[in-house]
């Protein structure tokens, strides 16, 4: 119960768009561009039959530049992963496109309603 002397209590909304502000659409479509251009760079090596280079550079690295490298290109290593496994190849192929479709879509920005 509020008494005249009290102040309404901000909404929710207000605070979160104080501590974080509204994106620029320019933001996403870079990274969109990011995410499509690596994977088009992911199929290249997988073409020229490079991944199984990249598996090992990753793996030679230290172990905190290797899971640094995993937080930042996740998507990627986890498809190069997939690809170098003894899974069956209709899986592979499966998972990989998954991956790749997957990735994309919900790095496409969208406008807030």
């Amino acid at each position: 119960m509020q008494t005249s002397g009290q102040a309404a209590p901000r909404s929710t909304a207000r605070v979160v768009d104080r501590i974080r502000p509204e994106s620029s659409r320019i933001g996403g479509l870079v990274w969109l561009a990011f995410m499509v251009g690596m994977w088009f760079a992911f199929f290249g090596a997988l073409a020229a039959d490079r991944l199984d280079a990249v598996q090992a550079w990753v793996r030679d690295l230290p172990l905190v530049a290797e899971l640094g490298l995993w937080l930042l290109a996740f998507p990627f290593l986890l498809g190069t992963a997939v690809w170098e496994s003894s899974w069956a190849l209709p899986l592979r192929a499966l998972l990989i496109a998954a991956f790749a479709v997957g990735w994309t879509l919900i790095s496409i920005p969208r406008s807030r309603p």
